[in-house]
């Protein structure tokens, strides 16, 4: 468990995969992470997501 708080962690792309992925790592304890996603604004095109 040190380990992981300890760890930092860096997810590109928060579409369908990598929500679950953030959630998944922020479950497991890991101490520090970065976020980054090209939907910056929503669209019509992304609404329905």
């Amino acid at each position: 468990m040190q380990r992981l708080a300890g760890a930092r962690v860096a997810v590109f792309g928060i579409g369908g995969v990598g929500g679950y992925t953030v959630e998944a790592l922020a479950r497991s304890g890991i101490g520090q992470g970065a976020l980054a996603s090209l939907y910056l604004r929503p669209s019509e095109s992304t609404l329905v997501r």
